[in-house]
């Protein structure tokens, strides 16, 4: 469920974070991710922009459709051809800042930026949302959800030491 990509500044945390994303909205028809920073301007200044940077180099009609309005959407062309996946059904990546109302929303899985800028109320209420499931993939079930989180590294305090290691700031 859970996906860490923690280091220094200029690692490629987010780019491998977004990546990930694209990729999959790229080979599961029908699916529904989120993109989320704590803030959404922050969000649409850096991470938005590392999407729109992997977006660039997909051919042209990968990006169907989007809207612009905050939660920007993003409706993607899978490339997938399996026939057991929903044919011509399109995926979506959801653009999102954690600290506004995050809505209703149901998604199969996504990538929250700069992790340790977030309080971890609002990861817990993103592993909430993680309840879709594909159309045709019946057999997708809560293990194959997951949130990926790119983040520096936090001190033992903080709720991703805990989160990614079991440990808490004692070592027990």
């Amino acid at each position: 469920k859970l996906k860490a990509y923690m280091g220094p500044a200029g690692c490629a945390k987010s780019t491998t974070g977004c990546a990930d994303i694209m990729l999959r909205a790229l080979l599961l028809p029908g699916s529904k991710w989120f993109v989320a920073r704590r803030d959404y301007n922050d969000l649409m200044d850096t991470t938005a922009r590392t999407m729109a940077n992997i977006l660039n180099r997909l051919p042209d009609g990968t990006l169907v459709e989007r809207t612009k309005s905050p939660p920007m959407k993003w409706y993607i062309r899978p490339i997938a051809t399996d026939t057991n996946l929903a044919r011509g059904a399109l995926s979506e990546i959801t653009f999102m800042g954690l600290s506004d109302n995050v809505g209703s929303y149901e998604y199969t899985g996504g990538f929250i930026d700069e992790a340790d800028e977030v309080e971890q109320q609002y990861f817990e209420q993103m592993k909430m949302r993680l309840r879709y499931r594909p159309p045709g993939m019946e057999d997708f079930d809560e293990c194959n959800h997951f949130i990926g989180l790119a983040f520096n590294p936090p001190p033992v305090t903080h709720w991703l030491y805990t989160e990614c290691t079991g440990m808490d700031a004692t070592g027990t």
